[in-house]
This record gives structure tokens, C-alpha cells and sequence, in this order.
């Protein structure tokens, strides 16, 4: 599992497994599942994630990232 935050963005995407994606389920205006060939959930889109997480959601990642759970935390500027 690899978790990524754009803070420009504000949007989190969450890798749970390798493989390449055929399609993205839009579960509302704010989460799209990316999945595989068979279905199968291989990331996770989070759109606003500021405004739908806890203070405490976010601290919860900063320990994963200590326990060796890949975080990755970017701000990037919009093209």
C-alpha cells in the first residue's frame, strides 16, 4: 500500500496493489476507485480530502508513514 497526498490538490490517492488500471468506478464527485481487468480495487481517489478527513485521519498517516507504510506528502503547482 502506498498513500499520496497533493496538497495543491488537495486530492489522496491510495495504491493498495500493483497492476494496471482498465477503468475508474465514480462513486461520487468526490471518490473514484481505479480497478483492474477483473474488477478487482487497485487504488483509491480522495478528492477534497481535507474537508473529508479528521485531524485525526491525518495523524493516523504520519504514524503509518513510521511503521514503514509508504506516505507521500507533495504540493504541486498546476500546469
Amino acid at each position: 500500500m502506498k498513500i499520496s497526498y497533493d496538497k495543491t490538490a488537495d486530492a489522496m490517492y491510495i495504491r493498495l496493489r500493483d497492476g494496471k488500471i482498465k477503468g475508474t468506478v465514480k462513486v461520487n464527485d468526490r471518490l473514484m476507485i481505479d480497478v483492474d481487468t477483473k474488477g478487482n480495487t487497485v487504488g483509491v481517489e480522495l478528492l477534497d480530502a481535507s474537508f473529508q478527513l479528521s485531524q485525526k485521519s491525518v495523524k493516523n498517516l504520519e504514524k503509518n508513514f513510521m511503521r514503514g507504510v509508504p506516505v507521500e506528502i507533495t504540493a504541486t503547482t498546476p500546469a
